[in-house]
């Protein structure tokens, strides 16, 4: 058999990391690499044993976990101390903000047009008249 192995994407059992795993097991079986997800309890730990070839995260959050105590704040701060912290052998895609952990505001188009703007100024200008919503099931945030 020449079929190639299967890279396992490694994520915890939360749905945020299982979502992304997902993300990236597509992706990769999408260029032509058969992928799966594979749960863990820790799975940077499984790079380790080869258990997971790939484990998709947030770089502000494997900071924190490689050097809790950082100081680094901006993106592109945080990507390269992320980079020069992460153990011998493991290594990061390329930086990136296509795909951001931070808070973020949604607005029909409706609504933009009314005000005139499609920015966090727009919105800024208009905060008395905004009605914060979520998803049913998420969490409010901080």
């Amino acid at each position: 058999d020449d079929a190639p192995a299967s890279v396992a994407v490694g994520a915890t059992d939360d749905p945020e990391s299982a979502l992304i795993a997902h993300i990236y097991a597509a992706a990769l079986r999408f260029y032509g690499s058969p992928a799966h997800v594979a749960l863990s309890e820790d799975p940077l730990t499984e790079l380790d044993s080869g258990d997971a070839r790939v484990v998709p995260g947030f770089t502000g959050r494997l900071l924190h976990r490689f050097v809790p105590d950082s100081t680094a704040r901006s993106a592109t701060q945080v990507y390269r101390e992320m980079v020069s912290a992460l153990p011998e052998g493991i290594g990061a895609g390329d930086y990136t903000t296509s795909a951001e952990d931070k808070p973020a505001l949604a607005v029909t188009e409706k609504t933009a047009e009314a005000w005139g703007g499609r920015d966090l100024t727009a919105a800024v200008r208009h905060c008395d008249d905004l009605e914060v919503g979520k998803v049913a099931s998420g969490a409010i945030p901080p």
